[in-house]
C-alpha cells in the first residue's frame, strides 16, 4: 500500500471478473477491520465477518 499525504493509504490490484473477494484490513498488527462500503459481509471461521467485493 502507498501512503497518501492525508494519512490514508491506497493500493491498486487487478482482479478477475465474475469473482468474489473476501477482504479485511489488519491495523497495527493487532486489530482487524472491515470495509463497510463493500457489496456484502460473510462470517469468517475465526470471528466476525469478512467484507466481500463482487467483481
Amino acid at each position: 500500500m502507498t501512503p497518501l499525504k492525508d494519512g490514508r493509504f491506497k493500493a491498486a490490484v487487478d482482479l478477475a471478473k465474475d469473482s468474489n473477494y473476501h477482504i479485511r484490513y489488519l491495523i497495527n498488527d493487532i486489530e482487524w477491520r472491515n470495509n463497510w462500503d463493500t457489496d456484502q459481509y460473510i462470517p469468517n471461521p475465526f470471528s466476525g465477518d469478512n467484507s466481500v467485493i463482487e467483481v
